[in-house]
């Protein structure tokens, strides 16, 4: 078959400029992310090369089976009409045969870096795939990810220092769990956080065994009344923690079922832990915020690209794919490319190796750093008539009973162990708040009220008590009112 001069200069200018490229542009390519973005640049064009020549080489065949049957037909008919086509069967045998295979090798590229996301970008890390492979693991995961969840909560409560060791073991809780959750959404389910809920309401200087051996000089009844709270005994602890383990466990199921419902299967792209994939040089985009002790993530990073594309990107490629075996209408356009093979591999296995032109093993674009991610704004308020116990309260009675021992004519007692007041009461009021100023809290009357006054340690927080009530009898114990962060004062 005769091939133009002019189609010889081209193919060889072409082969020319793929070599020297690729020779000139190695040694300055530094970043694993660049090599593989260069290599599979360089896999394209020579594939694209390969294409050509086997397409060409397969136009040449039909051409010459073409012009031995015309030849038969022009000796059976000698007035054949000659025809000049020589423009057109260039066109047709070598121009489109090559932009052909150069869109093919292109289409493959891009499908490639689709497939390479789908299969090793899952949200533990590279290697795991994105779509789910294991319904049954995928919502027990879900489970054990909410228990690991609460365990980091669990091992930061400000739980009795008495009950630490006995319902640690019991659900699990080791040292290694006490991960920063700082900024990730928590109370699911209840007004008031688990921390708060399970805050000893016993100070921190008691001591149960020396409670046991003599209650009086130990709390008395004030740290019995306490110790029947529920985050002060360890069965009802133990019950408080079970809850709040089903609420983990619930939200992280529901949220793991509406994200794959969403995707048909295919999970949302966070991120990606390749080396170059972040918004600096060499930096990592990772999928995952916060790992638990066990070592699997726990908190997942923000959603970069949903499953709903992805499922609809992958569809696409499908239909794409045949729509290139249905177009083709010319023995020269019918790219050998496996396409069938490809096709099936896919339906059967879509994490199986193909049977295609290698891929880069990262084709994604580089991650453009986002906004940051908001922190949620902490409790700031006053909470009246707090559910759980108080951390100055016993300070706060024995304030009372200090003072009434101290000024004994102030007080008309009335039988059954209640006082009434018969003197000043903001004299009262401010000498209990005197003498809780000389331990280490601080304390103040209220001004907004003449029966209540602050109490502080830190400016972290505040608890606000009444000592009187509306008869002008003693509280004692003295009302627990509100719990203000930060502190009131």
């Amino acid at each position: 078959m005769y091939v133009p001069r002019s189609s010889k200069s081209f193919f060889a200018i072409l082969l020319l400029i793929s070599i020297l490229g690729g020779m000139l542009l190695s040694p300055l390519i530094n970043s694993p992310r660049d090599k593989i973005v260069h290599a599979g640049i360089i896999d394209i064009i020579l594939s694209t090369e390969l294409c050509a020549v086997t397409s060409i080489a397969t136009s040449a065949m039909s051409d010459l089976l073409s012009s031995a049957i015309s030849g038969l037909f022009n000796w059976l008919r000698a007035n054949e009409v000659p025809v000049q086509e020589g423009q057109l069967r260039r066109k047709e045998g070598y121009l489109d045969v090559f932009a052909r295979c150069m869109a093919r090798m292109h289409f493959d590229a891009t499908v490639g870096g689709l497939l390479d996301v789908i299969r090793t970008h899952g949200r533990e890390g590279s290697g795991e795939s994105l779509y789910i492979r294991n319904w049954r693991n995928f919502q027990t995961q879900s489970q054990y990810r909410g228990e690991q969840i609460f365990r980091s909560m669990l091992a930061q409560a400000p739980v009795c220092s008495y009950l630490k060791e006995n319902v640690f073991s019991r659900l699990g809780v080791t040292s290694s769990d006490r991960i920063s959750l700082d900024g990730i959404n928590l109370r699911i389910g209840n007004l008031n956080p688990f921390s708060l809920r399970s805050k000893c309401p016993l100070p921190d200087s008691f001591d149960l065994s020396a409670y046991d051996r003599d209650p009086v000089a130990n709390g008395g009844w004030r740290a019995f009344s306490r110790l029947l709270l529920p985050q002060a005994n360890p069965y009802s602890l133990e019950r408080l923690a079970l809850g709040e383990i089903q609420m983990q466990r619930t939200a992280e199921t529901a949220a793991d079922y509406a994200e794959s419902v969403a995707g048909s299967g295919i999970l949302s792209g966070r991120g990606s832990d390749v080396p170059g994939s972040g918004p600096l040089p060499g930096s990592i985009d990772p999928p995952c915020a916060v790992r638990g002790a066990n070592g699997r993530c726990i908190i997942f990073s923000n959603i970069r690209t949903p499953g709903v594309f992805l499922r609809d990107t992958l569809g696409a490629t499908a239909q794409q794919e045949m729509a290139w075996i249905t177009s083709v209408d010319e023995l020269s356009e019918l790219v050998i490319t496996h396409i069938a093979v490809r096709l099936r591999n896919r339906l059967l296995d879509l994490g199986a190796d193909e049977d295609v032109p290698s891929y880069a093993n990262d084709s994604s674009p580089s991650a453009t750093p986002g906004p940051p991610t908001p922190t949620p704004t902490p409790f700031e308020g006053c909470i009246v008539n707090p559910p759980s116990a108080s951390a100055y309260g016993m300070a706060v009675d024995g304030a009372i009973a200090e003072f009434r021992g101290a000024n004994p004519g102030m007080f008309e007692d009335v039988g059954g162990w209640s006082y009434v007041i018969s003197g000043n009461e903001a004299a009262f009021v401010t000498g209990v708040a005197a003498i809780v100023n000389a331990t280490s809290l601080t304390a103040r009357k209220d001004p907004n009220s003449g029966d209540e006054i602050q109490v502080k340690e830190t400016n972290d927080f505040s608890e606000q008590f009444d000592v009187l009530a509306s008869t002008r009898a003693l509280r004692l114990p003295a009302g627990y009112a509100a719990f203000c962060v930060p502190a009131a004062f």
